[in-house]
């Protein structure tokens, strides 16, 4: 298929477009692991570049916070890799 004719998956029923939406309303998004807010991502000069928090997968369905992505979910993705 040619680039021209391809289906660009900016909808707003594309998995990343639910989620973004999901959370939009929100002023503080809670983590889906702990529930507490989750953190806001800043780069070197302190502006926020990110605040919708980090892919819970594999551990659930959600968003989760920089602490629960760096205890659980990472450690739970290497697991499942090397096996």
């Amino acid at each position: 298929m040619s680039p021209s004719k391809k289906k660009l998956r900016t909808g707003k029923n594309t998995l990343f477009a639910r989620v973004m939406n999901s959370k939009r309303d929100s002023a503080h998004p809670k983590c889906s692991i702990c529930e507490k807010n989750i953190d806001k991502q800043t780069n070197a000069d302190g502006v926020v570049y990110w605040e919708r928090g980090h892919n819970a997968l594999p551990i659930n369905d959600g968003r989760c916070c920089s602490d629960c992505n760096n205890t659980f979910v990472i450690p739970a993705r290497i697991e499942g890799a090397q096996s």
